[in-house]
């Protein structure tokens, strides 16, 4: 049995390991790899050259950051074989789910947690923090996240655009899916990709489209339920 790898995550208040996409996104795929790990949060910002979680940190120090990256560096050190077998239509779509997942729904979900239910965000992942901070912190982070919206432009459009398009992102990921039990056919990245999502979504205190969308729906429920009930129970 290999050394666990030591990954760095950000763990949020509600009953989800992380409340990060990406690092819920990492997690269930080296669970789905069979790859030992550990984990912490760090104190501090993260020491990543993306300046976010998850980064794995090496035996030597070193880090390796960038959830897809991580995922590409083990899969060659690991031998994972998890999606060896899809054809080359199949990996154009796992390119198209990513970022329908990673570029798209994910400022979604941002939009929904630093702008539209701001008070609740702030309660959720500052609420345990003395007010001092708390009182500059949590504007601090809300602003470089609305930043970020803005600049990818999703930020730009009101809520009920959004909400539409999450809705629209959602049904075709389900299209994709089809009546398979997992994408393609068998575990691989694009359903660790699209967990991480939508756990995250349905899991968080704080209301969504996605969030609606998916306890509202009988397909969604019961994919998720299946991923959670095979590697985190």
């Amino acid at each position: 049995m290999p050394e666990p790898i030591h990954v760095v995550i950000m763990k949020g208040s509600w009953p989800v390991p992380s409340e990060s996409p990406a690092c819920l996104k990492l997690l269930t795929w080296l669970r789905m790899a069979g790859i030992p790990y550990v984990t912490s949060v760090p104190k501090g910002p993260p020491k990543s050259k993306t300046g976010k979680a998850p980064y794995v940190v090496r035996p030597d120090g070193t880090l390796l950051d960038d959830s897809s990256v991580i995922m590409e560096v083990l899969t060659t050190e690991y031998g994972v074989t998890l999606d060896a077998e899809r054809t080359e239509a199949q990996r154009a779509s796992m390119v198209l789910a990513q970022r329908t997942v990673e570029s798209h729904l994910y400022f979604a979900g941002l939009l929904a947690r630093w702008r539209d239910h701001w008070p609740l965000t702030r309660d959720a992942y500052f609420g345990q923090i003395p007010k001092p901070i708390r009182l500059v912190v949590g504007p601090l982070i809300r602003r470089q996240a609305l930043r970020q919206a803005h600049g990818q432009g999703l930020g730009r459009r009101p809520p009920d655009q959004v909400d539409a398009e999450v809705l629209a992102d959602l049904e075709a990921l389900d299209c994709l899916r089809g009546d398979d039990d997992f994408y393609f056919g068998s575990p691989g990245v694009t359903d660790a990709i699209v967990y991480g999502a939508l756990e995250n979504a349905r899991a968080c205190p704080i209301p969504s489209a996605a969030q609606r969308a998916v306890t509202e729906s009988d397909r969604w429920m019961r994919y998720l339920d299946r991923i959670k009930t095979r590697w985190w129970t």
